[in-house]
């Protein structure tokens, strides 16, 4: 067996795959290749508990969204500069947001086995309520372009530091809401993790009347009996024969070389 963490590839996978087909452009390619990506990881863990040398085939997967950008259909550069700047501008603009977003999706994906399924809609709720404070309080997002006579020290404002602060925290919550809906944890069963067994001071977890119904392997069977069994499993000719030279041998055993004769001959003499 493979010692791999599981964090249903699968099941996430099939997901990203059924919901990609309703969204177009840049959106279902991504939500596809982030399919294949789950696909590949589930494959390698599934070889690696077998043994199974890697197939290079089997891994290939879909460019990324930087190739898909920069790249024509038949493999021409374009707009290269043009998309070079937009990522530059994301990095100034929202980078500790960005770097601060994809560290709190790491943890979360490395407790994810102990977790179950991620919800995106907590972050995102969080993003909201605190980029509408913000914007009640007349903050603008930092940091922010400043023109002025010092042109271009002061070319990007970022104070004061508690306002720079806060709309870092926003786009962190945007972009881990993001990475959880576009990473597919919608498609993980519900309760895919049961209940501990163990309380936190160390005492063992009372189990609840339900889960003891759950956990009744003839809920809703009735016991099959000695007779059932009997009836639904016919004793084959072999069996019969057997049990016929073993009562044979019982009766020598109790009468001796005397023959047996049978009641029913007895009532006819």
């Amino acid at each position: 067996m493979s010692g791999a963490v599981q964090r249903w590839e699968r099941e996430r996978a099939a997901w990203l795959t059924g919901h990609s087909s309703g969204h177009g452009g840049a959106l279902s390619a991504t939500m596809r290749r982030r399919a294949e990506v789950l696909e590949r990881s589930a494959r390698r863990s599934e070889r690696s508990g077998a043994g199974i040398t890697a197939t290079a085939v089997q891994d290939e997967i879909s460019p990324g969204l930087w190739h898909r950008l920069t790249h024509d259909g038949d493999g021409s550069r374009h707009h290269r500069p043009r998309w070079a700047i937009a990522a530059a501008a994301s990095a100034v603009f929202a980078g500790p947001g960005l770097l601060v977003g994809h560290g709190t999706y790491r943890l979360l994906w490395r407790r994810s086995p102990s977790i179950g399924r991620l919800w995106a809609w907590p972050w995102a709720a969080t993003a909201a309520a605190l980029a509408m404070v913000l914007a009640v309080c007349g903050v603008g997002f930092r940091p922010a372009l400043h023109l002025d006579r010092h042109f271009p020290l002061t070319l990007i404002d970022p104070g004061p530091w508690w306002a720079l602060v806060g709309w870092q925290l926003v786009v962190a919550a945007l972009t881990v809401a993001a990475l959880i809906a576009l990473w597919g944890w919608r498609g993980v069963p519900a309760r895919a993790v049961g209940a501990p067994i163990k309380n936190r001071d160390g005492s063992f977890r009372e189990v609840r009347e339900d889960e003891k119904a759950a956990l009744d392997p003839w809920k809703g069977r009735e016991a099959v009996t000695t007779e059932d069994r009997g009836a639904s499993e016919p004793e084959s000719a072999y069996e019969k024969w057997e049990a016929e030279q073993q009562r044979e041998a019982d009766l020598a055993a109790i009468y001796g070389d005397v023959p047996v004769v049978e009641n029913d001959e007895e009532e006819t003499r």
